[in-house]
């Protein structure tokens, strides 16, 4: 339906100070999982604690973080397969963080996937790494169409700030096929 299109206005609810998007940030989200040997924790050297391997895992994690781009890594959704008297051989988390390219996006999982050793002896890992959302980039389009946005704003006294939204949104599927794409509207 859209074939010959050049442009696509987003009317979603408007952000403070009646901002108008021009770029999204996308997620690189992945699930982490460690296998390692159940024991009793009376025994705990017959087994291999998969909750020690992710949190090694989670330490390198940790240091992926890249404050000059605004990319910080996040883990969460932690769970382990027993209880505390057990040491337990399955852990999982899930991990993610926000990247303005589908480039940023594919370089941090392969980070994720550098980073998934657990450093323990007879721990295992496996990564799921999810299909990256397409990020609404700030391309020229983009920025034209707000510019005719921002003109149209002054002629109602409106002043209209351009914004990069931090979560992903279906604006991006425009922008992706190559539309002119503004949000907030």
């Amino acid at each position: 339906e859209s074939e010959g299109a050049k442009y696509a206005l987003i009317f979603e609810p408007s952000r403070g100070n009646n901002g108008i998007i021009t770029s999204r940030r996308s997620c690189a989200n992945a699930i982490v999982e460690v296998f390692g040997k159940s024991a009793h924790s009376s025994v705990y050297t017959q087994g291999v604690s998969a909750v020690v391997g992710l949190s090694n895992i989670m330490q390198k994690m940790n240091k992926l973080h890249d404050p000059s781009r605004d990319i910080y890594v996040n883990m969460g959704e932690i769970s382990n397969s027993g209880p505390v008297n057990q040491v337990s051989d399955y852990a999982r988390m899930e991990v993610s963080c926000r990247v303005d390219t589908k480039e940023q996006g594919e370089e941090y999982f392969k980070k994720y996937t550098d980073a998934c050793d657990p450093e323990l002896e007879g721990c295992t890992a496996k990564i799921n790494c999810f299909p990256l959302e397409a990020p609404m980039e700030r391309t020229e389009k983009n920025l034209h169409l707000f510019n005719i946005a921002v003109k149209a704003g002054k002629l109602l006294n409106m002043d209209l700030p351009e914004i990069n939204a931090y979560g992903s949104g279906d604006s991006a599927k425009f922008s992706e096929y190559g539309l002119g794409t503004i949000d907030g509207l």
